[in-house]
């Protein structure tokens, strides 16, 4: 994600996580029903419970990496790589257009900064680590559902 604002193939790398990441939580959640429980069938609430903590440990150790990745090893590029993405034609053309407009100012005049830059560049590594792990909280919620699903056990 850091990486895919200047690189395409970064950005692809991501795709492709964000695509793996439920395929391995049901391939560890089907492990779990057929090598580590092996007392009997696992019903979709265990298998639920399994893939919901799964997930949730995920969103833990992702959000303390990005939170030490932002605190103490970025140094600020993201955001930097992020405004000067506002530099480029296409996006100079999506932020002047009348909706967007009138989203930037109520959003600005809401907060209380004067340009989209100085708001993007107050956002400090704890909020960004709060969205990664708000995001992530959500998908394991969701994610859950199916990988419990397809790796409870069949009657």
């Amino acid at each position: 994600m850091v990486n895919g604002t200047g690189h395409p193939w970064c950005q692809m790398l991501l795709m492709v996580n964000v695509i793996l990441a439920p395929w391995i939580g049901i391939k560890l959640a089907r492990r779990f029903e057929r090598e580590v429980r092996q007392d009997g069938l696992v019903t979709y609430g265990r298998a639920y419970q399994f893939s919901l903590l799964m997930y949730l440990y995920a969103t833990l150790i992702l959000s303390l990496v990005a939170y030490v990745w932002f605190a103490w090893i970025d140094k600020g590029h993201f955001v930097e790589a992020n405004i000067s993405m506002m530099d480029q034609p296409a996006m100079k053309e999506l932020l002047g257009s009348e909706p967007m407009k009138g989203e930037i100012a109520m959003v600005l005049k809401s907060t209380g900064f004067q340009t989209l830059e100085e708001m993007m560049r107050s956002v400090t590594p704890l909020m960004i680590c709060a969205n990664v792990m708000f995001y992530n909280l959500i998908l394991s919620f969701v994610l859950s559902i199916p990988t419990a699903w397809l790796s409870k056990s069949n009657k």
